[in-house]
């Protein structure tokens, strides 16, 4: 009886409690009537059911923590049923059953409580953790199976866009060779066509599903890449897993593969390079250059020291004995032969060269080099040419570069395009060798990396025909007084000088189109580099590649400018840059056998081309060069180093000053 009384004292305290609690003072406190020891009863069995299953929650999470995934299998498979969860705590469960499901390599069963967790809750699939888990349960399925699956998922235009990029890494890691690259080619398009916070999923989605493949399957991806495309969705993603498994051995190869990628705008999360090899700032991904020993020895160039190019050799010479008296003072004992090569004779003294001359720099002309190669005097040295090209049966076996080339330059301007989002470019061209040679170079490598383009040549020679051939390709018509272009491409592409630019970009921008991307060669750089005053209205939206960054210099360009402005000298530039680079890059391969082989001066340019560099740093791969060029915008006084953000704000207000015009027009017709 006394038990009973106080079983109903704490009742009545209990109610007495609540209502203070919530603040109701009229509440009626009322005793439950009939047998009270019913009502206890049922409480415990209430609370014996709860303690049971938080003692299975708890020994779950026990098992999860001890890596026990057969009892975290088990013990969550009952965890996901309890009625008590949270949201949070059952999102939790899942997670940990579905992933210990594949720990435990039960992929079918993963792929059944993938579905059963969609079922309890529809938006599920939207999850990261959920979309990472099928596509790894996927891509460890039987292989048909897994195909199937990934298909279906990829065909679905309904689904959420990162899982569908899954199912088609799926389809792209799991299919035959020749139907990865096609596969490849959709996913770029799947990320062209997605919004910022789609591209980064897109990417963390990839890497993830990419991380859970086998070295085989990566390696089978790696033929993929390609300089062209290396800077985009999913080939980037491809690079960047290399990357990550080769990260630990820091091997010249991981320096090769950051330099592809390592840079603004290959990744629209610009945190997932860093994230993958585990370091916490992208500044800390920057190559540890203090470990480039440079080696004493004898150094030769092959210049032009008098005749028409002889300006360029002497500054090269200029560059090579700022290097020389650098590397002297530093305790380091470099000696430099130069070797006219317009004076007569030249080849003799090249042959006569004492053996400790291993290494030799240049020639700067294509005929100098088929001389020097027809007098087999490639087998003997080591040459690095100033040329933009030597052959693919030379380069990289009998002969190296030692400069950009073409592809560099176009390169260049095909990843800012692809920061642009633009799609179709056209070609405005000289009808001569070099414009031709260029916007053939220009069409293979824009179509490979996913943009369309428009060729149209001129007679560089008759420019009253500029005019009607202009308007032809803007396709302009009048609205009163106001020329409204209707050109299908956003960019051009200007193979041309200069001072032939200088005269045709008016002719354009008298057809009203003043919205395109304006994107040039070197030859602009060479151009505007005169010193003279430089036509540049209207050329707000014009960038060109170049080697050489007077404007804002690296720590090494600078301090090569500071020297040469403390010795009265004429200030450096991209030739000067050249011969210092080359002479420091000469000593860094420590290379003083006679009987070298190809393969051992590739291996020494690994750890070389680490180096600091003054101009554009030039990186080799298997033996052949590339040179990452910085991009300029011109101006009155030469090129200005382009920043992507600023150059994005002006080109959005001048597509809003063009629409304003237009309307403007049109209203004016209209009244």
């Amino acid at each position: 009886m006394k038990i009973k009384l106080l079983q109903k004292i704490c009742i009545i305290l209990f109610l007495i409690n609540y209502s203070l609690i919530s603040g109701c003072s009229s509440t009626k406190i009322v005793v439950p009537e009939g047998n009270s020891s019913d009502l206890l009863e049922k409480t415990q069995d209430i609370k014996s059911i709860e303690d049971q299953d938080r003692n299975i929650s708890a020994q779950a999470e026990e098992a999860w923590k001890n890596n026990n995934m057969l009892e975290a299998q088990r013990l969550y498979r009952i965890v996901v049923t309890q009625s008590n969860l949270t949201a949070f705590e059952r999102n939790s469960a899942w997670e940990r059953l579905i992933k210990s499901s594949i720990a435990n390599n039960h992929f079918h069963i993963a792929l059944e409580f993938l579905t059963q967790w969609k079922l309890s809750d529809p938006t599920a699939n939207m999850q990261p953790v959920w979309q990472d888990s099928w596509g790894i349960a996927v891509l460890k399925s039987s292989r048909v199976q897994a195909i199937s699956h990934a298909q279906q998922v990829w065909e679905d235009a309904s689904l959420p866009i990162p899982l569908r990029g899954i199912a088609g890494g799926v389809l792209m890691i799991l299919s035959p060779k020749e139907n990865k690259t096609l596969i490849a080619s959709k996913l770029s398009e799947l990320y062209k066509h997605s919004d910022h916070a789609n591209c980064m999923m897109l990417e963390q989605r990839l890497f993830t599903l990419l991380s859970n493949s086998s070295s085989e399957e990566l390696l089978a991806l790696e033929f993929l890449t390609g300089p062209e495309r290396d800077f985009m969705y999913p080939w980037s993603i491809i690079i960047l897993d290399v990357l990550r498994r080769e990260w630990p051995s820091k091997t010249n190869r991981t320096a090769e593969l950051l330099g592809k990628i390592n840079y603004p705008g290959v990744f629209s999360d610009s945190s997932l390079l860093a994230s993958a090899i585990h370091v916490a700032e992208p500044k800390s991904l920057l190559v540890d250059h203090t470990n480039i020993l440079f080696s004493p020895g004898c150094y030769a160039l092959v210049l032009p020291m008098s005749g028409p190019y002889s300006s360029i050799g002497w500054n090269i010479a200029k560059g090579a004995n700022a290097a020389q008296e650098e590397l002297i003072s530093a305790g380091v004992d470099v000696e430099v032969v130069i070797i006219n090569s317009e004076a007569v004779g030249w080849l003799e003294k090249l042959e006569q060269l004492p053996q400790k001359c291993i290494i030799v720099g240049g020639p700067l002309q294509a005929e100098i080099y088929a001389a020097i190669r027809e007098k087999n005097i490639l087998s003997n040295k080591i040459f690095f040419t100033f040329l933009p090209s030597i052959g693919e049966g030379d380069e990289g076996i009998t002969a190296w570069r030692f400069f950009s080339s073409p592809e560099d330059q176009i390169l260049a301007l095909l990843r800012f395009s692809h920061e642009l989002d633009i799609t179709m470019c056209g070609v405005l061209y000289p009808e001569d060798g070099y414009g031709r040679k260029m916007t053939e170079l220009f069409v293979k490598l824009a179509e490979q990396s996913g943009i369309s383009v428009m060729t149209t040549g001129y007679n560089p020679h008759d420019t009253s025909s500029w005019s009607k051939l202009l308007a032809n390709v803007t396709k302009t018509r009048m609205i009163g007084k106001v020329p409204v272009p209707s050109t299908p491409f956003q960019a051009v592409f200007l193979p041309d000088s200069w001072k032939n630019i200088e005269v045709l970009l008016p002719y354009l921008f008298f057809q009203g189109e003043d919205r395109l991307v304006l994107m040039g060669t070197n030859l602009w750089e060479q151009g505007l580099s005169h010193g003279e005053k430089n036509f540049i209205r209207n050329m707000d939206l014009a960038v060109f590649p170049g080697s050489w960054n007077k404007s804002t210099p690296n720590a090494t360009a600078a301090m090569l400018i500071e020297r040469f402005t403390m010795d009265n000298q004429e200030e450096p530039d991209f030739w000067v840059g050249l011969g210092y680079d080359f002479i420091r890059f000469s000593s860094a391969l420590n290379i003083h056998e006679v009987n070298w082989q190809a393969s051992q001066v590739n291996k020494s340019i690994e750890k070389a081309q680490q180096m600091d560099w003054s101009i554009a740093p030039i990186y080799w791969e298997n033996g052949k060069a590339q040179q990452k060029l910085f991009l300029f915008y011109p101006t009155s006084s030469g090129g200005k180093l382009l920043n992507t953000n600023l150059f994005k704000k002006r080109l959005d207000a001048i597509k809003k000053r063009h629409l304003k015009r237009v309307s403007a027009a049109e209203r004016e017709v209209s009244k």
